[in-house]
């Protein structure tokens, strides 16, 4: 029966696709935060990653209502494609609120936090590739969590950084929610890991 029935792999090539939209949309968080100035450019610019990659989750979830035979386990494929795309949610919806709070100064943590979720995202990326080829993904799985590990500390010395240097309540608020948000961001990065780490254990 193996081989006879096709299997729809364009599955792959869409996973593959969101990998890049979602490296594409934290390289230009990278850009927002270096160039505040212009944060409403790059916010648009992630808006439209954002609808880019909706449009990459739906058409997943309507061949996976269509498919007969799929290429690993229907609800991994699910699973999947929306840890996917929540990671560029939760970075469109970061340039939004940094548009919306009016911040008009990146901090240096700001723009830390968002290297380390370029570097999270391009592991994550690393790992998708290797699903078709049933390549070993355990060590760019390992460096999502040692990232987001680093994550976790950039964010706990920015918050302490934040309260010891500053007394204006509106203005730590604004600060510590984009902190928060960038973090959510690389813990996105993370939980799509973690859907990839059950998928190699499925599959090995």
């Amino acid at each position: 029966m193996f081989g006879i029935i096709p299997r729809e792999e364009k599955y792959f090539d869409l996973f593959n696709e969101m990998a890049a939209q979602i490296n594409l949309a934290a390289e230009t968080l990278v850009k927002l935060f270096d160039d505040i100035a212009n944060a409403e450019r790059y916010a648009a610019e992630l808006k439209s990653i954002e609808h880019r990659a909706d449009e990459i989750a739906h058409d997943v979830l309507k061949r996976l209502n269509k498919s007969f035979i799929t290429p690993i386990d229907r609800e991994d494929i699910y699973a999947l494609i929306n840890a996917l795309d929540t990671i560029v949610d939760v970075i469109e919806g970061l340039a939004a609120r940094v548009i919306m709070y009016g911040v008009k100064e990146s901090t240096l943590e700001m723009k830390e936090l968002a290297r380390l979720l370029v570097e999270t995202a391009a592991a994550t990326g690393r790992a998708v590739e290797k699903i078709h080829s049933h390549e070993d993904m355990s060590d760019a799985i390992l460096e999502v969590h040692r990232l987001e590990s680093g994550g976790d500390a950039t964010f706990r010395a920015a918050v302490r950084e934040l309260f010891s240097r500053s007394s204006d309540a509106l203005a730590i608020m604004k600060c510590k929610e984009i902190y928060e948000k960038l973090e959510d961001s690389i813990d996105a990065c993370e939980d799509a890991a973690d859907v990839l780490e059950n998928i190699r254990l499925k599959n090995a």
